[in-house]
């Protein structure tokens, strides 16, 4: 294992225990892996998806730090919350622009 894999499942374990500063140091030691995860989850989305991968990089992370208390197995379990919760914010996202689409239209029509 190396030496950031190593660091990368202390801080997950020092989150797991409340220390909330380890949260944040985690998410700039593991920035890369989650713009790979996050890259991949858009790839894979639909064409018409107007979020990037910093912004969703940068939700994730917003969720992240809404967690009051997590129980992570170590750092593969952490991967996989992410990549999950990356999915789900993309799902949110595409509902939220399909509503603003389904208002512009009603809006349109009701004259």
């Amino acid at each position: 294992m190396s030496d950031t894999t190593d660091e990368v499942t202390r801080l997950v374990e020092r989150w797991s225990q409340g220390d909330e500063g380890a949260l944040q140091r985690l998410v700039e030691l593991a920035y890369d892996d989650l713009r790979q995860i996050a890259h991949h989850h858009l790839r894979n989305a639909q064409d018409d998806q107007t979020i990037g991968t910093t912004a969703l990089v940068n939700e994730l992370y917003m969720r992240l730090a809404g967690v009051a208390e997590a129980s992570w197995g170590g750092r593969a379990q952490f991967f996989a919350f992410c990549s999950k919760a990356m999915r789900h914010i993309l799902i949110d996202y595409a509902r939220r622009q399909r509503a603003l689409k389904r208002a512009a239209v009603s809006a349109c029509t009701c004259r």
